[in-house]
């Protein structure tokens, strides 16, 4: 009775085993024959499972303070902002001489209120035109700034996880999408310390003459 018991067990594990080796084969096989490998492939993700995801996080708000790099692009938007408000302003203190001329000359003549009107109108021409070229010139150059702040942020950021072996960095900011995180996970002093060194170029430097070491 007991070899027979040990018989069923064997036959079942010979029975599991089978199962598996067929499941293998049909996940592996091609759906049609028309098919090629490449195609089968070409949206398959492989991830190792096996290893722990490492997860940091930099305070944003800090980072636009203490950043030299964020500091100087933040320094750039408002020269441009001033730029154009001082073009406005020069415009508006060109009409409002102009009215003051013609409001010095008390009661005007027909020909010279016929003067005044024409050049009002081409004052206020001129005002929107120029109005609406500032604002066009501020956005594009805000727009401009912008991407060059979130290009070299990704940058640093990226080669601070490569050499940190950091999996995900994330942005943590007071009112944003991420409620909660441990303070364990904060680098933000390190982070911030890379991107200056990066920025001053100091970090390029320590790298050369780190390796000159190791050679």
């Amino acid at each position: 009775m007991e070899n027979n018991n040990k018989l069923a067990k064997l036959s079942l594990g010979i029975n599991v085993v089978l199962l598996i080796a067929v499941i293998i084969l049909f996940v592996k096989m091609p759906s049609s024959a028309g098919e090629s490998a490449e195609d089968v492939d070409s949206t398959k993700v492989e991830i190792d499972n096996t290893n722990p995801t490492t997860i940091a996080y930099f305070n944003n708000d800090s980072l636009n303070i203490h950043s030299d790099f964020m500091v100087e692009v933040q320094m750039e938007i408002e020269n441009v902002t001033k730029d154009a408000q001082n073009k406005i302003a020069s415009k508006e203190a060109e009409i409002t001489k102009w009215q003051q001329k013609w409001e010095s000359k008390g009661q005007l003549l027909p020909r010279e209120m016929e003067q005044a009107q024409a050049e009002g109108a081409k004052l206020e021409q001129e005002y929107a035109m120029l109005q609406q070229q500032v604002q066009m010139d501020m956005a594009q150059q805000t727009q401009d700034l912008m991407m060059t702040m979130y290009t070299r942020i990704t940058k640093y950021a990226e080669d601070f996880c490569n050499k940190n072996n950091i999996d995900m960095l994330m942005s943590y900011q007071l009112g944003g999408g991420l409620i909660y995180i441990s303070h364990d996970l904060d680098v933000t002093s390190q982070f911030i310390n890379y991107c200056n060194q990066q920025y001053s170029g100091l970090g390029e430097e320590t790298t050369e003459g780190t390796e000159g070491e190791e050679g």
